[in-house]
């Protein structure tokens, strides 16, 4: 994952989630031989878990292996509710192959 966004500015006042979305992930995995359920999952930085896409089938046979697969992932509506970091992981089953970290910011009133 290529990190395109690396910080998000919410409003200090805010009192109740703020709402991101649609969030829109695009992938290309490539190198593997046999089946992987692909997905993204986000959490915060205390690790509670609050969003996860549908996994997506990618299937690599031996001879096909090298050729890039790409994948779109769409997130709606993630909440985040105070400022801090939100990590994004990748998996393949059930692996992390690749993760990325955005800041999340309050700006003053």
């Amino acid at each position: 994952m290529t990190d395109p966004i690396d910080a998000i500015h919410i409003p200090m006042e805010m009192h109740e989630d703020f709402t991101l979305g649609p969030v829109f992930f695009y992938v290309q995995v490539k190198e593997g031989v046999g089946r992987f359920y692909v997905r993204i999952e986000v959490s915060d930085d205390r690790g509670r878990r609050f969003a996860k896409a549908k996994p997506q089938l990618v299937v690599f046979t031996r001879h096909d292996r090298n050729i890039a697969v790409e994948q779109v992932f769409r997130l709606l509506d993630l909440r985040v509710a105070r400022s801090g970091v939100l990590r994004f992981e990748l998996f393949a089953n059930e692996v992390v192959v690749a993760s990325w970290d955005m800041r999340v910011v309050e700006i003053g009133a």
